[in-house]
Parts: structure tokens; C-alpha cells; sequence
């Protein structure tokens, strides 16, 4: 068994991956952290790369917007999406270090719900009715849509 070492282990996935570790038990790890957290950590100035890192990694907001009760669903709302808790790719994560072969490509599928489905679960969470609409794909252009504050601060500004 050798030593995990997670590179953003302070905060989001990272940090989930670090709370399936000390569940586990099985595993030793080091993070890779700005700043220290408690945990083993090591300092990395990730500062002279990062404009040259291209990341995908923001609120999931995007087209439900829990904070102000509104959500937004390209179509008919009736597409199968896949969502998956972070404390679900965690625990996949950490059971697959045990694994004698690793494939060059991996998919965590937790759950398979609509849109539709995923506002109704967060209307029965929150105990209230979403301002929900719905786009074609024509309406989803810049200038043509009614996103909410929650979902601008999370796409380009080319979209709003």
C-alpha cells in the first residue's frame, strides 16, 4: 500500500476524498494544500500555473438555482441527466485504489433522474414551488434567456 497524495485535499471533492480516507482506514494520504488545514498537508504554490490549467470546475447552480428557488431546463425537461454527491465519487474514488488493474477511463453513475425530477426533488427539500421554464434550444442564445442572479454568477458572461 503506498501513500495518497491529493492535490486540493482542503476544500470540494478534494476534501470529500480526504473524509472517504479517514472513514476508510485504509490508505495513508497527504494534501496538497494553499494552507494548512490540520490535516498532514504539504505547502504548494500553484500560482505559476494556473493560467496555463484550464478548469471546468464551478457552482452547480447552473440550471437549478436552490438559493433563489428557480431553475431553468433546456427542452422538455424530460432528458435522463446523471447526478452524482460528491461523497459518492469519493468513496468510488478510494475503492478503486485497491483495485489490481485500473482502466484508462472510469464513470461514476449514481443516480439517473430528469431535470424534471431533479426540481421536484429540490421543491420537496426546500418546501416550496421553483420558478421553473423551460427553452428550446433556439431560445438558449445570449440575450434570450431569463437566467436567475445564482446561475449568471455561475456561466460566462457570453451567455447571458
Amino acid at each position: 500500500m503506498g501513500k495518497i497524495v491529493i492535490a486540493g485535499g482542503s476544500f470540494g471533492l478534494g476534501r470529500t476524498i480526504v473524509d472517504a480516507l479517514k472513514a476508510a482506514k485504509t490508505h495513508d494520504y497527504i494534501v496538497l494544500s494553499r494552507k494548512a488545514t490540520g490535516i498532514e498537508t504539504r505547502a504548494v504554490d500553484y500560482s505559476p500555473a494556473a493560467p496555463r490549467i484550464p478548469t471546468h470546475i464551478r457552482a452547480a447552480n447552473i440550471l437549478i438555482d436552490p438559493a433563489n428557488n428557480a431553475a431553468i431546463t433546456p427542452g422538455d425537461g424530460n432528458t435522463l441527466q446523471v447526478f452524482t454527491h460528491l461523497t459518492e465519487a469519493a468513496k468510488f474514488t478510494i475503492d478503486m485504489l485497491d483495485l489490481p488493474n485500473w482502466k484508462r477511463k472510469r464513470s461514476i453513475i449514481a443516480k439517473r433522474i430528469t431535470l424534471d425530477e431533479a426540481v421536484k426533488l429540490a421543491e420537496e427539500v426546500k418546501g416550496v414551488k421553483f420558478d421553473l421554464k423551460y427553452f428550446s434550444a433556439e431560445k438558449i442564445e445570449p440575450g434570450e434567456n431569463d437566467l436567475r442572479q445564482g446561475m449568471k454568477k455561475t456561466l460566462p458572461k457570453e451567455i447571458h
